[in-house]
Order: C-alpha cells, then sequence, then structure tokens
C-alpha cells in the first residue's frame, strides 16, 4: 500500500556567514524506483522552503539529495534516508528537514 508522503525543506543558504540570495536548490527524492525532484530559488536572506512528497510503503527507505548552486555555479550537495515508519490507520504529517546549505571558498594553490 503506497502511501503519499510529504517533506518539507527548510533551511538558510551562507557563504562567509553572509546569506546567499538568489541560489538554486533543488530537492531529489527516490523510493525504490520512483523519484521526484523539486527546486527554487533562495530569497534575499538566503532563506528558503520546498515541498514535495512521494509515495512509499512502511519500511520503504526514502533517500533525498539536496543541490545547491550560487548564482555562480558553485555548489554544495547534502543527503539523508528516512525509513517510513507510518501505522495504517495514522495520518501522515509532513516530515521536516532542516537543511541549511553552507557554500565554501575553495583556496587552489
Amino acid at each position: 500500500i503506497h502511501r503519499m508522503l510529504t517533506y518539507n525543506f527548510e533551511g538558510k543558504a551562507t557563504l562567509n556567514d553572509q546569506p546567499v540570495p538568489n541560489a538554486s536548490v533543488l530537492v531529489r527524492l527516490t523510493c525504490g524506483e520512483r523519484t521526484v525532484a523539486q527546486g527554487t530559488i533562495t530569497g534575499a536572506d538566503g532563506s528558503y522552503r520546498l515541498h514535495t512528497s512521494i509515495a512509499a510503503d512502511t519500511g520503504d527507505p526514502v533517500d533525498w539529495k539536496v543541490e545547491a548552486y550560487t548564482p555562480d555555479f558553485k555548489q554544495v550537495e547534502i543527503v539523508g534516508r528516512k525509513i517510513v515508519q507510518v501505522a495504517e490507520d495514522q495520518d501522515q504529517a509532513p516530515i521536516v528537514v532542516n537543511t541549511p546549505v553552507e557554500f565554501i571558498v575553495s583556496r587552489s594553490r
């Protein structure tokens, strides 16, 4: 029995402790053969909030990946997993994932 699980991703994109406005944030959820992706742009304060849903059975792993890009295409990725634990008669509240994104300046030698 597939259930639609809603994930709320929220966080703030920063670089050197300063907010990164207009960064692209892409969230990808995968459960078995199913994959969904949803994207957004950070606000003036670097914050973002994104809602996406995927069908899953109790006990299925749902893997998620957050990819973020600054306006000049610096990239960072964050990954995680949530095992679905839902009782048959339980209403599913959204799963909130707080994922701050920190861009790091790399120094070439």
